[in-house]
């Protein structure tokens, strides 16, 4: 059906030195979490990944880093 989208999955490619996770929420005070990806240091681009949550509907996604360090996020994908 046009307009018509599902995913299960998130993935993020990402490097740097941060360690903990992404939380991947429905809103900007982290109330509604539809995913959470835990990350690890990486020298060079890597992909981490989580089993994602959606409710119908269109929403925007909010990503809280909560952890240490810093990180540079090259791509996110939903499938």
């Amino acid at each position: 059906t046009k307009g018509t989208f599902s995913a299960s999955r998130i993935s993020a490619t990402l490097r740097g030195d941060f360690d903990g996770s992404i939380q991947v929420c429905l809103d900007e005070d982290g109330e509604q979490t539809v995913a959470d990806i835990a990350v690890g240091p990486a020298n060079d681009w890597q992909v981490f990944s989580a089993p994602l949550t959606l409710p119908d509907g269109v929403h925007p996604l909010f990503l809280i880093p909560n952890g240490k360090g810093n990180l540079d996020l090259q791509t996110l994908t939903l499938k």
